[in-house]
């Protein structure tokens, strides 16, 4: 219940950057992570950490030689999760996502084409989506790399679409419907293969 109010109060403070009034449920969770390369992937990174209900659950299914890097920018909500979140190979970032490549090169040594998956949980429709995937995303992503996005739907009765973005930049999309979730969310699933792949 802390947990929630504290997330409800930073969402009243910053509404244009946290997409909602609680924390996303389990099944929302279980949905953004079910393609997730937990198997193989030995970089994995997350935009926008807030309550840390994804965070944790990342670490949980994690290899422990996996490295794990999240970034949240906004200082109470990264301290609250700094303080109660522990992991091998695990590090939590108070920085802007727009930082992303420099952050992964000059702190953690990952260059061009390092990650083998991201996940956000941003509000997509809040920011320069298009400039995110293409500053933010691309530089850093490996070819067969996952990138996973939600979007309440919500989002759709403003107009914003978040599809429309993904399939300029990436070859493959699958969707997911996720009812038990406040609001209900779309989960998008991009695969970046070469283009001249089968």
């Amino acid at each position: 219940m802390r947990k929630s109010l504290r997330f409800f109060r930073e969402y009243c403070r910053n509404f244009k950057e946290i997409g909602s009034v609680v924390p996303d449920s389990r099944s929302c969770v279980n949905s953004l992570l079910r393609m997730a390369p937990f198997a193989t992937a030995k970089v994995i990174v997350e935009f926008g950490s807030a309550s840390g209900a994804v965070t944790r659950e990342i670490i949980r299914r994690k290899r422990p030689g996996t490295i794990f890097i999240s970034f949240e920018k906004n200082p109470r909500l990264h301290g609250h999760l700094k303080a109660s979140t522990k992991g091998e190979n695990v590090f939590l970032v108070n920085e802007d996502v727009f930082n992303c490549p420099k952050v992964l090169a000059d702190v953690f040594g990952i260059l061009e084409k390092g990650v083998d998956c991201i996940v956000s949980t941003l509000p997509c429709s809040c920011m320069d989506f298009d400039g995110l995937l293409r500053h933010s995303v691309l530089p850093v992503l490996k070819d067969n790399g996952h990138f996973i996005q939600y979007m309440h739907t919500l989002t759709l009765l403003k107009g914003f679409n978040a599809k429309r973005y993904l399939r300029k930049h990436f070859t493959r999309l699958h969707s997911d419907f996720v009812l038990f979730n406040i609001p209900p969310a779309l989960v998008y699933t991009c695969l970046r293969t070469p283009r001249n792949a089968p």
